[in-house]
């Protein structure tokens, strides 16, 4: 006979049956994202692990209402486990001792780097505008920039009289504008090692090398590159590949080094790490707080840190944060360093 008490019961059952789906689907999730360097599809299985915390947390408290203690306690394990590889970065990091890095002075200089992908078929050039006549950076490092790009932002030169900007048809360039004079400024049509598939004589993202001249005429190497999403597997390859080359590129930097751009990566990806450890550059996040950044139209708990900035260590990172939304697909992230 159905009753409304069968009824409860049945929606009970349900209810657990969807929760422990879930909760395995996930862990599941976890396990498989372990092979990330087997398949490229499993790689992107790397960049949500904010989200599976969230999940698992909240299964964790439902199972502790369902008086369900070791399903609890399981879903629990693995948003820690979670945890584990985001807490860094809400945790200000140790500073190393004087004799490896001197400390900042009273008389040391902030400098603020904003780093943006405008998206190419983004039109509000006016929010671009007014974001940076709000936050007043000293170098802006811009991607997906066309020529209709750079002929909207062509007054930028009036406060910002140096640039890489080459307008070519067809390239989604990355460009920066600096206050500071820019020397010695190489295009490097990175990868260097191309798949066959992607053996264009006429890549469409050069990354860009420059020397900003600092106050005292101190210079810094800044690279600035923006890979190629991962949506299939010779795209993620020449992604990977180009995170390498870039920090390999960084790490034969002599001056005061940041790397920064749209890295279509997030810190929990094993060729990033691979970057970090070949460049020798620290994530200027680490102590900062995530600042997910894309995708702007997805609420913020959904959204995943791919847009980076990383800094030599003889460069002490103040301050990152995201910016106002502009009409891309990404949020802007400002950083404000000084030198050691």
């Amino acid at each position: 006979m159905l009753t409304k008490e069968n009824i409860m019961k049945f929606g009970e059952r349900v209810s657990e049956w969807i929760l422990g789906l879930t909760t395995l689907g996930v862990f599941w999730v976890m396990f498989i994202s372990l092979g990330s360097r087997w398949h490229w599809a499993l790689e992107l299985l790397t960049h949500f692990r904010v989200q599976y915390g969230l999940i698992l947390l909240g299964c964790a408290v439902w199972w502790g209402v369902r008086q369900r203690p070791w399903w609890a306690a399981f879903a629990l394990s693995l948003a820690l486990a979670n945890s584990l590889l985001v807490w860094p970065y809400y945790v200000t990091p140790t500073v190393a001792s004087a004799d490896h890095t001197p400390s900042l002075t009273a008389s040391s200089t902030t400098y603020r780097l904003l780093s943006l992908n405008v998206l190419a078929t983004n039109h509000d050039s006016d929010a671009v505008k007014n974001l940076i006549a709000r936050e007043n950076p000293d170098i802006i490092v811009l991607m997906e920039m066309t020529p209709r790009w750079g002929y909207q932002l062509r007054e930028l030169a009036d406060s910002y009289p140096y640039a890489t900007y080459e307008a070519r048809y067809g390239r989604l360039e990355t460009v920066i504008y600096s206050r500071y004079p820019l020397a010695n400024t190489e295009l490097w049509e990175l990868p260097l090692s191309r798949p066959e598939a992607f053996a264009n004589p006429h890549p469409d993202r050069p990354t860009v090398l420059t020397q900003v001249i600092l106050e005292g005429g101190q210079p810094l190497a800044l690279i600035a590159t923006h890979p190629h999403s991962p949506i299939t597997a010779w795209r993620s390859d020449v992604r990977n590949q180009q995170l390498l080359e870039a920090g390999q590129l960084a790490a034969q930097q002599t001056n005061p080094t940041i790397l920064v751009g749209d890295l279509n990566v997030t810190p929990w990806s094993p060729y990033f790490q691979d970057m970090v450890a070949v460049s020798g550059l620290r994530e200027a996040r680490v102590g900062q707080g995530l600042a997910p950044s894309w995708p702007t139209f997805a609420p913020k708990p959904l959204a995943i840190p791919i847009d980076h900035v990383l800094a030599s260590p003889d460069i002490e990172i103040i301050d990152l944060y995201t910016g106002a939304d502009v009409g891309s697909d990404h949020l802007p992230i400002i950083v404000d360093f000084q030198l050691r």
